[in-house]
């Protein structure tokens, strides 16, 4: 399972998900935020996205992730970056 976090985490979340890396693949940004095109390319073929407020998870950025993407797991509070009606209507669990 690839999963795509776009900005730091607490390492508290980092330790958990290392505890799965048998079955993950992380591709983990650190540095300077994600531009949206960059966004766009870096999500494509991702099956989970882990991104912070900063980050507008736009229909364009969804559709980018191809097929794969099941799961949006926001590492913020609220939802209002993320455009919940076209991720349900894919399929998409937003947490």
């Amino acid at each position: 399972m690839k999963v795509l976090i776009t900005r730091k985490m607490p390492q508290a979340g980092i330790n958990v998900l290392h505890i799965y890396s048998d079955k993950l693949e992380l591709d983990y940004r650190q540095g300077l935020p994600l531009t949206h095109a960059s966004l766009k390319k870096a999500i494509s073929g991702v099956d989970a996205l882990i991104p912070d407020a900063h980050d507008r998870i736009t229909k364009d950025i969804i559709d980018s992730a191809g097929k794969n993407l099941k799961v949006i797991a926001t590492n913020s509070i609220g939802y209002d970056h993320i455009d919940l009606d076209y991720a349900t209507k894919k399929g998409i669990y937003v947490g």
